[in-house]
């Protein structure tokens, strides 16, 4: 088995094949088993769906089943309650009310997270920072732009041209870049201190803040499929928004699968998306979590330029900036890992790193396990590219026209052969 196999923006959106199939090396699988499934979208401003295969024939099963999906919500008011920067009484929310040098005590689900979040944050050289949150919010994405009940005014906000919003001005970007600082939040046992200064723009005072939600879902998932297991299930899966996704096995294994219990994942499309075709890979996976982000779910355009809710830290514009006119970059990575919560801030890194970048961390010792899947595109292109380490029977391809191969491995490296990126 392949090394990525052993154990999943907001982001792209992770679509699972869930018709029935034949397998031809199933002959220790569960075809009579049946499958149930919750969804609720009472947490993180998301939908989260569980779906698990059992003997549901069995009354005692079927009881199990409803414990087990109060089991999932209760946990899931947890996290939302430690993360959730719309719940005033949420960790982060509290920590974005405090003044520089103020503390205060978090939840062990925020200690974790921020845990996960720092191991990311030194990966990536910072390319993931979930202070960039006050330009998130300063460009239009943060969750008071995305809700029905806001009411929440700044000083730097602009009115809405379309589905979008007038350019901030450069004093914004460039001062409340100066907040962007992970570091400058001293975690000590169960406890957060803010340490960094807070800068004057235009007479207001702006403290640093924090947003989890590019990796709070991905624990999320962590954390549920943990209580599956424990309770015994084997077969099913369990994803928070589209962007973050455990599986365990299948009952009978996709269709095309190479292995038995294996599950078809399938891709979606960044760019050339139908709704008779929305995905142009499909990925077969048992035991293993993956997370995807996109440039593409949260974003607006103004003037033919794409902004995403997708900040590189060290510029405070949105990823993939026009160059003489063009856009192109990195629109979406998806990484398959044994954690989600650590693959969800990893996907988000890989996008803002930019290609040449993320192949240099990608090739690196501490990610040898794991498994990628990038895509690219160039503004002036009618197809995208794609870059993985995933060897081709663990994928099938399903759009050849609009999606091009872009890579080969070489003594174990990705190296890119595409057209799209210059220098690498």
């Amino acid at each position: 088995m392949h090394v990525f196999i052993k154990s999943l923006a907001f982001a792209l959106l992770v679509l699972l094949a869930f018709a029935p199939c034949c397998c031809t090396h199933a002959a220790d699988e569960r075809p009579t088993y049946t499958a149930m499934s919750k969804v609720t979208t009472a947490y993180f401003s998301t939908a989260s769906r569980l779906l698990l295969y059992d003997d549901f024939t069995d009354p005692e099963r079927r009881h199990a089943f409803g414990e087990t999906w109060e089991a999932v919500k209760d946990l899931l008011e947890e996290i939302d309650q430690a993360l959730s920067p719309s719940r005033e009484t949420s960790d982060v929310s509290r920590y974005n009310r405090l003044r520089c040098g103020e503390s205060i005590a978090i939840s062990p689900h925020t200690a974790n997270v921020l845990s996960v979040a720092r191991q990311v944050y030194a990966l990536s050289g910072g390319a993931y920072d979930p202070t960039v949150s006050a330009l998130v919010d300063l460009w239009g994405f943060s969750p008071r732009f995305t809700s029905a009940y806001s009411t929440t005014t700044m000083p730097y906000d602009r009115p809405r041209l379309g589905a979008g919003f007038a350019l901030p001005e450069d004093e914004y970007v460039e001062g409340l870049q100066e907040l962007v600082c992970f570091p400058a939040i001293q975690m000590e046992g169960m406890t957060l201190t803010k340490t960094a200064a807070p800068v004057e723009i235009q007479g207001t005072l702006y403290e640093q803040t924090l947003d989890l939600g590019g990796i709070g879902k991905g624990y999320a998932v962590d954390q549920v499929t943990a209580l599956l297991r424990e309770r015994g299930y084997v077969y099913g899966h369990f994803s928070c928004g589209g962007s973050s996704l455990a599986v365990l096995q299948r009952s009978i294994a996709s269709k095309g699968a190479p292995e038995p219990a294996q599950w078809g994942v399938a891709i979606e499309k960044p760019r050339f998306r139908t709704r008779e075709a929305p995905a142009f890979m499909r990925v077969f996976a048992r035991d293993m979590a993956l997370s995807t982000s996109g440039d593409y779910e949260h974003t607006y355009m103004m003037e033919g330029v794409r902004y995403t809710h997708l900040i590189d830290p060290v510029t405070g514009y949105p990823i993939n900036r026009p160059v003489n006119g063009i856009q192109k970059g990195l629109c979406s990575a998806t990484v398959f890992g044994p954690n989600a919560a650590f693959d969800d801030a990893l996907s988000t890194a890989l996008c803002v790193m930019g290609l040449k970048d993320a192949l240099a961390l990608m090739n690196t010792e501490p990610l040898a396990g794991y498994g990628f899947v990038l895509t690219l595109y160039d503004g002036s292109q009618n197809y995208c590219e794609y870059v993985t380490n995933l060897p081709p029977a663990q994928c099938a391809f399903l759009d050849e026209a609009h999606y091009r191969r872009a890579c080969v491995q070489i003594g174990g490296k990705v190296i890119y052969t595409g057209t799209f990126i210059d220098n690498q």
